[in-house]
């Protein structure tokens, strides 16, 4: 194995091990901080919103692979500073200020280490997902023993930690030199994507099916909190989480990938989201209920992962993907932005159970936009055989 994708391989177990110490606790730790549950709504939706922002500026700033080298060192250095700082930070508009630069610069920092792991991948004839594994792993690491951290310390020495690992990695890309190639520019228009009328039914079923995961998401390590489950235990139901979703991943690539109905696997994935969402509403045991989400959000997240792509590729042409994807990130975030923000007016008056049937009531209508997504694509392919026909 050459040096380069054994640094990248070493790069992101950590960068995925720091994340895992910061990013899963932090609502918790706005928590911890007694911030109002309005301010902590305003926090949680700020971070999505934030994201769209660091997307649209890093990726205007990109260029070669010299230059989203230097990015992601970038993008790593104001990570590192906001976890070396935030658990020692007590003051609202502090916190504010500080959880918008790490939302501007934490999805984007993923985005470009994935383009650098992927060219690494390529010049050395290895697969990008063997490298994405070894992000897994660190992930799993970091949330199974982050949270009993958090307990036998305090949030400001565990996020301290993530930052002292961001260091590492920071220094790390000093040693990361992708190959150039020369890829001729294509200049796409939104209106040359949205021409493809079951990219619009897509899009409509990623905004509800993923808009409505990711408000969920924002908020379960609080409704766990109020059952009384430690941020040890929160640890070990996340990491449980990414266990799963790391099994299905790998049977999925290493197995059954050739015979995988992607369709069908993105319609179990989101079923199973909707069925965790319902699960997570019921009034059962705490315990009962984290294994089931548990092993539910891990199930359908590693379908999920593993058939987004595919099914966007058959909807569109290649050169079109990377622009649709930013579209549906960028709309999927705005929809969060809108739902972390009314989270709490929801939960407060009502209740946590209550959200979430609200929010499986959203995934149920994007399963309802996908089965239509479906029926116009096989309408789609079959004039198409006709015409080649005739």
């Amino acid at each position: 194995m050459k040096r380069q994708i054994v640094r990248i391989n070493f790069i992101y177990t950590l960068s995925f091990l720091g994340d895992a110490l910061f990013s899963p606790f932090l609502a918790l730790y706005f928590s911890s901080i007694n911030i109002e549950e309005i301010k902590k709504g305003i926090l949680l939706s700020l971070i999505p919103l934030a994201g769209i922002f660091g997307s649209l500026i890093y990726g205007k700033l990109s260029g070669n692979s010299k230059k989203n080298v230097l990015i992601v060192r970038v993008l790593v250095l104001m990570q590192l500073i906001v976890m070396l700082s935030m658990g020692f930070i007590k003051n609202y508009i502090a916190v504010l200020i500080f959880t918008i630069i790490f939302a501007i610069h934490n999805n984007t920092f993923f985005s470009f280490q994935d383009g650098v792991a992927v060219k690494i991948s390529n010049q050395e004839n290895t697969i990008y997902a063997n490298t994405r594994f070894f992000g897994s792993l660190g992930y799993l690491i970091g949330t199974f023993i982050g949270g009993k951290l958090i307990d036998l310390t305090n949030y400001g020495i565990v996020f301290l930690i993530a930052g002292l690992i961001y260091i590492v990695v920071e220094l790390m890309f000093f040693f990361i030199y992708p190959e150039e190639y020369q890829v001729k520019k294509e200049k796409i228009t939104i209106k040359e994507i949205f021409k493809h009328r079951e990219f619009i039914l897509y899009l409509l079923f990623y905004v509800f099916a993923l808009g409505t995961w990711n408000i969920g998401e924002s908020y379960i390590s609080l409704m766990f909190k109020n059952y009384g489950i430690t941020t040890s235990q929160w640890g070990y139901i996340f990491s449980l989480e990414i266990l799963v979703e790391m099994i299905i991943i790998f049977v999925v690539n290493h197995f059954i990938k050739r015979k995988l109905n992607y369709r069908i696997s993105l319609f179990i994935a989101i079923f199973l989201m909707f069925v965790r969402s319902f699960v997570l509403f019921l009034d059962i045991n705490v315990w009962m209920k984290s294994f089931i989400s548990a092993i539910l959000r891990g199930l359908s997240w590693g379908l999920f992962l593993s058939s987004h792509m595919e099914n966007l590729k058959k909807i569109l042409p290649n050169r079109l993907i990377t622009k649709a994807v930013l579209i549906l990130a960028i709309c999927c975030n705005l929809f969060a932005f809108m739902g972390d923000f009314c989270a709490p007016y929801i939960y407060q008056k009502t209740s946590f159970e209550i959200m979430y049937l609200i929010l499986s009531i959203g995934q149920l209508l994007g399963i309802i936009i996908l089965i239509f997504a479906t029926l116009y694509y096989q309408k789609h392919q079959d004039v198409e055989k006709v015409n080649i026909k005739n």
